[in-house]
């Protein structure tokens, strides 16, 4: 889909548009993709982008939106972050799209997905491994896992334990403590895990129960006690585990 021409008409604007954001669309017209630029017409446009409303209706009805591309400058304060943050999860969330981010001269997609607390669950949808791939994918690591499975596949297989190491996780030692970011799995009357959720720090852990909505809850307690192992990613420190913290600020 991005292709080199796509990629420059993007990171072109961006750097034209600097030392404010950049913002626009890339839209399907049935044959290719290709990049419209818009006017940032937010009040404070070098810490904020915002589309006129006329230009995203013009583009709805003109082609197929793929995406909503806006960037963040590298001006030496907190902007130029390769993230999303709270207002661009808000504007995501609104507008329904794919995000593509514009940072340090790359492009950076973001999918769209929904909120990560109050999901209703929906097995290889919105269950307890979607929102470790969800919160992943925002901190900026697609995990390469597509795949499909049973809700009762831990009667018959490991798959937690063999896909984190097949995406780049190892087990830590039993008596290290977990760090933001780290996957806790979780074993609930089955003979291996079943169960993961994210560590955020102060001992709090975002997962998502069959039956359940997407909840925050103290790590402590039952969870503590059916804890199996925790799990990092081995280039932890690429990743920008501010951004999963920006989007639970949503649905305070």
């Amino acid at each position: 889909m991005m292709n080199d021409k796509l990629k420059s008409a993007i990171l072109a604007h961006a750097e034209q548009c600097k030392p404010q954001e950049s913002c626009g669309f890339v839209i399907f017209d049935g044959g290719q993709h290709r990049y419209i630029p818009c006017e940032n017409v937010a009040a404070d446009p070098i810490r904020y982008f915002e589309i006129a409303p006329e230009a995203f209706i013009a583009a709805e009805e003109a082609e197929k939106i793929v995406a909503l591309v806006h960037s963040h400058p590298d001006s030496g304060d907190e902007r130029g972050l390769p993230y999303l943050s709270t207002a661009d999860r808000e504007c995501q969330i609104r507008s329904a799209v794919d995000f593509w981010l514009v940072c340090g001269g790359e492009i950076r997609v973001f999918r769209n997905i929904p909120p990560l607390l109050g999901r209703t669950f929906e097995n290889n949808k919105q269950d307890c491994r979607n929102i470790i791939l969800d919160c992943y994918m925002l901190a900026g690591a697609e995990l390469p896992d597509k795949s499909v499975y049973d809700f009762d596949w831990f009667k018959r297989e490991n798959l937690y334990e063999e896909g984190l190491v097949r995406c780049g996780f190892e087990k830590l030692a039993h008596d290290e403590p977990p760090q933001t970011g780290d996957v806790i799995l979780i074993q609930v009357g089955a003979e291996v895990a079943n169960h993961a959720g994210v560590y955020l720090g102060d001992q709090l852990l975002l997962h998502h129960s069959e039956g359940r909505l997407s909840a925050r809850v103290p790590y402590d307690g039952f969870w503590l006690k059916q804890t199996h192992s925790i799990w990092r990613f081995k280039a932890w420190q690429k990743l920008n585990f501010t951004a999963i913290l920006n989007d639970l600020q949503i649905s305070r």
